[in-house]
């Protein structure tokens, strides 16, 4: 009788040890890229092409506003405006973004070479017209 009784205790106590795991793995939030509203989905899109293509790190480096503007007309939604910034520092603002909606904000960080460093904050506003 206490062989059984010590084995239903360890089965029980194996239950509750995988229920409290199972419960604390499925609770953790992921975070995917699929969940992203469509516009954030975009500034992401831009964001990346500029940190991995070294044609659009160059024109954010010389300021080259005729390619970072088709970048930005070809990769946001037509529903929303946006403006861009090229920044020395991270606390810079623009002026022109409307303070009554809701915006939408991505950047990267970009150098241009290790050699030379005049590195460039590439920062995206986005919102609905």
């Amino acid at each position: 009788m206490k062989k059984g009784f010590i084995r239903s205790l360890e089965a029980v106590i194996a239950i509750v040890v995988f229920l409290i795991f199972f419960y604390s793995v499925m609770s953790l939030p992921l975070e995917k890229l699929d969940t992203l509203d469509p516009i954030q989905y975009s500034l992401k899109v831009v964001v990346e092409r500029v940190l991995y293509n070294e044609t659009l790190r160059q024109a954010v480096l010389q300021q080259n506003d005729a390619m970072l503007e088709s970048l930005l007309n070809e990769n946001i939604p037509p529903a929303y405006e946006h403006l861009y910034l090229i920044c020395n520092q991270a606390n810079c603002v623009s002026q022109q973004i409307p303070f009554n909606k809701e915006i939408f904000v991505d950047d990267v960080y970009v150098t241009s070479t290790y050699s030379i460093q005049d590195p460039k904050i590439f920062r995206v506003y986005a919102w609905k017209k």
